[in-house]
């Protein structure tokens, strides 16, 4: 028997719509909104029951409503045990689609995330732990000088890819350009995280996700000048979880981030991920 809800029914009736049209983007959209508002533990089921809807119908909005899940608890903070189910729904979505490998890179963050609950006084400060902590007495930054200074850097680093027909290939150019651009500008990036809690690439000052960034991937040639069919809300999922991923790795502490095979593994997991988002044809 399905878990309940409690006195939800806004939610319980959502449930029943998706798993009317599970193709619904709209929908399920929604329902994420809805429920990222929620208490823990209501979110966390509810999640769950989205995501045995979706598995049934539509593996691969399943793997995107995870994905988004996950993104967004760690955005703003929310507990380890709302990512780890986050993550744990991820990986039964990746096993439904035959995908060993990613499922294996998953569990491997799901332990991680347990050893840390385990053991509280070793967890390493991240991107929950900084933008919490109070503000150092820092240089201020002009924030609209550095939004088009990372976004002119970002264009330059994309320039030389062109019309790239394979999604996957779209996918890796974005990757290889943003370490570039997060090598160049680690130390401004870092100050704009501490002082504004958003990075001035992907976010105006009042939290609105950015029309010249929106405008230039989805109509320019990484895409195919719109030829792709790239919805404005695949686009904006996908850079959310492209700019926290490099967000969090940055504030990381140096020893905390990886490298060798475990860093060609999160890229990996990475990669999968935003192609999941992208690709429409991704199984």
């Amino acid at each position: 028997m399905a878990p309940t809800l409690g006195n939800n029914p806004g939610i319980e009736e959502f449930l029943g719509h998706i798993q009317k049209r599970p193709s619904s983007e709209v929908l399920v959209e929604r329902f994420l909104v809805l429920v990222m508002e929620t208490e823990a533990p209501i979110r966390q089921r509810a999640m769950a029951r989205l995501t045995r809807i979706l598995l049934e119908a539509n593996p691969k909005a399943a793997l995107q409503s995870c994905y988004r899940f996950l993104q967004k608890s760690r955005s703003e903070g929310r507990s380890i045990e709302d990512e780890i189910t986050a993550l744990e729904l991820t990986r039964s979505c990746f096993e439904k689609l035959g995908k060993k490998n990613q499922a294996t890179i998953i569990g491997n963050e799901i332990k991680k995330l347990r050893e840390r609950l385990a053991n509280p006084d070793s967890f390493h400060r991240d991107l929950r732990t900084v933008l919490n902590a109070p503000q150092e007495q820092t240089e201020q930054i002009s924030y609209e000088d550095l939004a088009a200074e990372l976004f002119l850097r970002l264009q330059g680093a994309l320039g030389n890819f062109t019309n790239i027909r394979h999604q996957q290939l779209a996918v890796q150019s974005l990757i290889k350009a943003y370490q570039l651009v997060y090598e160049d500008m680690a130390t401004p990036i870092r100050k704009a995280l501490h002082l504004y809690g958003r990075n001035p690439l992907l976010w105006t000052l009042d939290g609105e996700f950015r029309q010249d960034l929106k405008h230039y991937l989805l109509e320019g040639r990484l895409f195919s000048m719109g030829k792709d069919g790239l919805s404005e809300g695949r686009l904006r999922m996908s850079m959310e979880l492209l700019t926290g991923w490099f967000d969090q790795r940055l504030l990381l502490p140096q020893q905390s981030r990886g490298k060798g095979q475990e860093l060609v593994a999160q890229i990996e997991f990475l990669e999968t991920a935003l192609t999941a988002i992208i690709d429409r044809d991704f199984s």
